[in-house]
């Protein structure tokens, strides 16, 4: 499978990182950050900040702006409930063309 290349926004104003990602994006923009991932068409893209030594697996990308990661394997990284539990980031789900909450509200 080869790596696609996305853009990625991401806003990390008022304490929330919102991302927005494209398949394609037309134009040009300095919010709207290269990336490349291997994903099959039927698959989801997800986001996550990992914490501090996480190892990364499977197929990631690092964006650049927000020290997020991009990932097509969410199962390698633990359940919802697990990450929590170990005091990491959820992984979040992206909807293409949207804006996307990763993360919780500020306490």
């Amino acid at each position: 499978m080869e790596k696609t290349k996305i853009r990625v926004e991401v806003d990390d104003s008022d304490g929330l990182t919102m991302v927005r990602p494209h398949r394609q994006f037309h134009g040009k923009s300095k919010t709207a950050l290269p990336a490349e991932l291997e994903f099959g068409e039927d698959e989801s893209l997800f986001a996550f900040r990992p914490g501090d030594g996480e190892e990364l697996k499977g197929r990631y990308a690092r964006v650049e702006a927000g020290g997020l990661v991009l990932t097509s394997d969410p199962d390698l990284y633990g359940s919802e409930d697990d990450r929590r539990a170990a005091g990491l980031m959820p992984l979040k789900r992206l909807a293409w063309g949207e804006w996307n909450m990763v993360g919780d509200f500020p306490s």
